[in-house]
Formats: structure tokens, C-alpha cells, sequence
């Protein structure tokens, strides 16, 4: 009986020092009593589960009843910092700045550049489009005017045709810049996943059916991308 006593103590003796080597290094160690029990009598290796949530460490050599005790480990939490949604909104409060700047050096009222602006910002986060592509875009179909009415009744900052409210399905007055520029970042969006980024700027400007036969012209993609790249250079 005293040797089965003095191996039990070994055995707790090592466990004790395993968890405090844990300890040492992660700074918190949980074992539940009864795994700890089982651990010693079946002379189990040590398991040790990190815990955030340590209540308490009871151990006596002298009782293989020794056991760990603590409150129940906290779910693991994520590992992403908290501040990240603050740095996202950091960085599109960055990209709309850079959009009003931009409008605001092209002349245009900063009342209105501040709305363009968070309505891109806004419009593009839902489709996944590139806010700085739209904002050439709208340079170059109406340079920022939302009375802007072209020969095939394409109305508005992106020039919206009947047609392409109709295949965005999106309700509203084209005219309006909220509807016109959702419509028009919907209608891109569609576009490049059809036909991928380049062609379906070209898709918006020129028709599906131009980009599909191969009877497009390039001019006004080549215009787009000299105002796209003025406008990042500055960002």
C-alpha cells in the first residue's frame, strides 16, 4: 500500500511540474478534476488545456485526490483585434476623402462632391466594385453633372441608359444621383463579371453585344484609365 502511495505521489509530482512548466509558458493551464483523477490512476500523459478563465490552483502531494480546480474555460475568442473595424472605417473614410478631393479640383461644390462621394463609397461596398474606377467613370460619361443628358437618353453622373436600369432592376428616377449612381455601379459590376475589369468598362460604355462580337474601340477605356490614374497618383 505504501509503495501504490508512492507511486500515485510520483506520478502527481510529475504532472504538477508539467503543468507549471505550462504554466511558466502560457501563463494559464485548465485541467477539469475528474481527467486530472483519471490521469493519475490510469497513469495517463498530462493533457493541458489553455484557459483565459483560471480560478484557482489546489494541490497536495500527499492525496491522489489532487486535483486542479477552475471554472469552466472561456469559449477562444477571436483573434483579430478589436480596432480592425475602426481601421476599416479608417480606410474607406481614406477613400472618400480622396474621392472629394478630386471632385473638389475638378470645380465641383463640395456639398455635392461630399454626397457623390459616400453614395460611391456606399454603392460600391455592396457590389464590390472599385470606387476610384466609378469616379473616373463618372468623369469621363458626365464630368460630374447630374442634369448631364446624352443622344441615346442616358441621363445622369453615369449616364444611365433605360436599358440598364431595366437589367439592374432598380427602381427610381435615373436622374436622381442615389438611383443613377447604384444603377450604374450595379450595371459595371455585372459587366466585369461577365466580361472582367477592362472589357466591362468597356461593356458599360459600348454594349455587351460590341464587347461580345469584338466590335468595340478602346478610346473609351483609354480615357477612364488616364483619369483613374491621375486620380490614385493624388490619393
Amino acid at each position: 500500500m505504501r509503495a501504490c502511495m508512492k507511486k500515485l505521489i510520483m506520478i502527481a509530482a510529475a504532472a504538477a511540474l508539467s503543468l507549471a512548466v505550462s504554466f511558466l509558458k502560457t501563463g494559464f493551464v485548465y485541467v477539469q478534476p475528474d481527467v486530472f483523477q483519471d490521469m493519475i490512476q490510469k497513469q495517463k500523459p498530462l493533457t493541458v488545456i489553455e484557459s483565459t478563465n483560471l480560478k484557482s490552483i489546489e494541490f497536495t502531494l500527499s492525496s491522489p485526490k489532487a486535483a486542479f480546480v477552475a471554472e469552466t474555460p472561456a469559449p477562444i475568442k477571436s483573434s483579430v483585434p478589436a480596432d480592425n473595424n475602426q481601421s476599416d472605417q479608417d480606410k474607406i473614410a481614406k477613400v472618400e476623402q480622396d474621392l472629394i478631393d478630386h471632385m473638389l479640383s475638378k470645380g465641383v461644390a463640395e456639398k455635392n462632391a461630399s454626397l457623390y462621394a459616400s453614395l460611391i463609397v456606399k454603392h460600391c461596398e455592396t457590389y464590390d466594385v472599385d470606387p476610384y474606377t466609378v469616379l473616373a467613370m463618372i468623369q469621363v460619361e458626365s464630368y460630374f453633372s447630374p442634369d448631364s443628358v446624352g443622344k441615346y437618353n442616358d441621363v445622369g453622373l453615369m449616364q444611365i441608359r433605360p436599358s440598364a436600369q431595366k437589367a439592374t432592376g432598380i427602381k427610381g428616377d435615373r436622374t436622381e444621383p442615389s438611383v443613377n449612381i447604384e444603377i450604374g455601379v450595379s450595371y459595371l459590376a455585372y459587366n466585369q463579371d461577365r466580361f472582367g475589369e477592362e472589357l466591362g468598362i468597356i461593356a458599360y460604355n459600348q454594349g455587351e453585344g460590341n464587347v461580345s462580337r469584338g466590335t468595340y474601340r478602346s478610346t473609351y477605356f483609354q480615357k477612364v484609365s488616364t483619369v483613374l490614374k491621375t486620380i490614385k497618383k493624388n490619393a
